[in-house]
């Protein structure tokens, strides 16, 4: 049984307003549902902690198989070292794909530093384990610090003020060409091929071909509107 809340007039069960009074009724239910709690009904977890949590979960992921290779490893010495290569990998991985996340603020930076010194790493384990005519110093180690060198020099570029997109494709365009004839010439000066750039003329040729394209599209404004109606670009 309830009743009006300004005049007391007994109300019948269902009823909208006082009959009386006019008074409109407020159940109690309703003003339950109106009222907003005091905590959130779901729970938010700030980026920087799931990253962390993601990094958390990738390394035991990681860390079990290694551990399970090595035991069988140690276990089977007759099979050789090959948890050596398993171990060196999820390291190089962790390195790459989960230290990033363990930091609130990555500089780019000091991320390239990381990866160019865990590649050096990862390379020289291989080498450490055969050590076949000399590859890691004559070829994988300036491979590796050179394409880190060509990382740093468009990253620097980059940051120093806004780009456009086709501004970084014909960059990265360039670097490509440039970056392909000093592998080549590393290639050919460790195994003393005499044909020099070959493969690398070709990539320059269809890099330069592409860098003209992009080029000449920045410049004619009808055709750029024209590409980005078309092609969303």
């Amino acid at each position: 049984m309830s009743y009006c809340v300004r005049c007391g007039v007994e109300l019948s069960s269902g009823a909208k307003k006082c009959v009386l009074c006019d008074t409109p009724v407020v159940i109690s239910e309703e003003i339950k549902s109106s009222v907003k709690p005091p905590y959130p009904e779901r729970l938010m977890i700030p980026p920087s902690v799931r990253k962390r949590y993601a990094a958390f979960l990738i390394g035991i992921i990681l860390l079990i198989p290694n551990l399970v290779c090595l035991l069988i490893n140690i276990l089977m010495p007759e099979t050789g070292l090959w948890s050596v290569y398993v171990i060196s990998s999820s390291v190089f991985f962790f390195l790459v794909a989960v230290v990033p996340l363990m930091i609130n603020k990555p500089h780019p930076f000091l991320l390239l530093f990381i990866d160019t010194v865990g590649a050096m790493m990862y390379a020289y384990v291989f080498f450490y384990m055969y050590r076949e005519n000399g590859w890691y110093f004559k070829l994988a180690f300036p491979f590796i610090l050179i394409f880190s060198l060509f990382c740093f020099i468009f990253i620097a570029w980059l940051r120093k003020r806004k780009r456009g997109k086709l501004q970084i494709i014909i960059i990265l365009l360039a670097d490509l060409a440039a970056f392909s004839l000093i592998v080549d010439a590393l290639v050919n000066r460790y195994y003393e091929n005499e044909h020099l750039f070959f493969v690398s003329v070709i990539i320059s040729v269809s890099c330069i071909c592409l860098m003209l394209f992009f080029r000449a599209t920045e410049k004619n404004r009808r055709f750029k509107a024209w590409m980005t109606r078309r092609f969303y670009f």
